[in-house]
């Protein structure tokens, strides 16, 4: 009965129970029964905490989901970024494009209308002679 719990066997056991004393079997059951009380006493403490530690491991689990359903996100977003940037520097270049060649063909319409302009008034006056 005591060995499977290390305290040796037989009249050995009885010794450590009662401290080495001679006791009655009263006294040896009062022992038991304290030694019962402290060790169901532990065992209440040890389920009170893993039932902490359960709730502990739960709570741990659904953050390491919401925190990787974020991560997702994050690196979705990050994507659209790079996506977005380059179309935005695409954009950009066509814009500075347009713009020159805006200012190109106003250049070339003003010149146009001053080269228009000079022969009209070339026409118009008759040569001498």
């Amino acid at each position: 009965m005591f060995e499977s719990r290390g305290l040796g066997g037989g009249y050995d056991s009885l010794r450590v129970l009662t401290g080495g004393v001679p006791a009655s079997s009263s006294a040896i059951l009062e022992n038991l029964q304290s030694a019962l009380k402290q060790k169901e006493s532990q065992i209440v403490g040890t389920q009170m905490e893993v039932a902490r530690l359960e709730k502990v491991k739960s709570n741990l689990t659904s953050e390491l989901g919401r925190l990787s359903a974020e991560a997702e996100k994050v690196a979705d977003l990050e994507e659209r970024l790079e996506s977005l940037t380059a179309a935005y520097k695409e954009t950009e270049e066509k814009y500075q494009t347009m713009l020159t060649v805006r200012a190109q063909n106003y250049n070339l319409i003003s010149l146009f209308q001053s080269f228009s302009f000079r022969c009209t008034v070339k026409r118009w006056k008759k040569p001498k002679n």
